[in-house]
């Protein structure tokens, strides 16, 4: 058992001692987690990178994170001989996609650094709330009422410029880092609600249309840790 455990042992070392980075013709998949800097630590939704070296230094790149998210909330009037109910329920779906190039250097037999560029494009719904015996989307309020939200969509432009660097362990696996400074452009739509109080129906505005441009370090202050596989 020993003697296997250490011939498996000489085996993974003489793997990596002989790590390759990628050539022409390779392809990387890898999934990112980021983590928040200047706030509450925390783990952003991972998103899926691919790469494809055309040359041994340049790579073209894509990258698309999707968030949804959906919740339902039983309600009711708390009663115990008349007892009615109604439900809340809450929406949000939204994806960004990034196209762009990497330039890598010399760097060493294993580790790869790059600095490149990609165009960002991104489509973000606000959160949708449709509640029965709720006529503010939040508690009870009377079985006849009910609450709507409609619109809130964002969408934005952007550009990134980034830098980071691969370190391959094995000629397939690798981990990687990353870092940018970019820009958004966004459009957010006005969101409106419907609600009905004892059967009255109102109308009105959450919040109307706006726009905005954001200049930061990858959108928002982040740095991402990447786990990736060469093909």
């Amino acid at each position: 058992m020993k003697k296997l455990l250490l011939s498996m042992a000489m085996l993974a070392v003489g793997t990596a001692a002989f790590a390759q980075k990628p050539a022409t013709g390779d392809f990387t998949v890898e999934t990112q987690f980021g983590l928040n800097l200047g706030g509450p630590n925390g783990f952003t939704t991972p998103e899926i990178r691919a790469r494809y070296f055309f040359a041994d230094d340049m790579a073209a790149r894509v990258r698309l994170n999707i968030n949804s998210n959906s919740t339902s909330m039983v309600i009711d009037n708390g009663s115990t001989t008349d007892k009615q109910s109604g439900e809340i329920n809450t929406s949000m779906f939204g994806f960004s996609i990034g196209i762009g190039a990497e330039k890598h250097l010399a760097g060493t037999e294993k580790l790869s650094p790059y600095f490149g560029a990609e165009l960002m494009f991104s489509s973000m719904g606000d959160t949708l709330t449709d509640a029965t015996g709720s006529k503010d989307g939040a508690a009870w309020t009377g079985k006849d009422d009910s609450y709507k939200t409609e619109g809130g969509g964002r969408t934005g432009f952007g550009l990134n410029l980034l830098f980071g660097a691969d370190y391959y362990f094995t000629n397939s696996i690798y981990l990687g880092g990353e870092m940018g400074w970019g820009f958004m452009s966004n459009s957010t739509a006005a969101q409106t609600y419907t609600k009905k109080t004892a059967g009255a129906e109102a109308k009105g505005e959450l919040s109307g249309e706006k726009s905005s441009f954001d200049l930061a370090m990858m959108n928002f202050p982040v740095a991402a840790v990447r786990f990736g596989v060469k093909f």
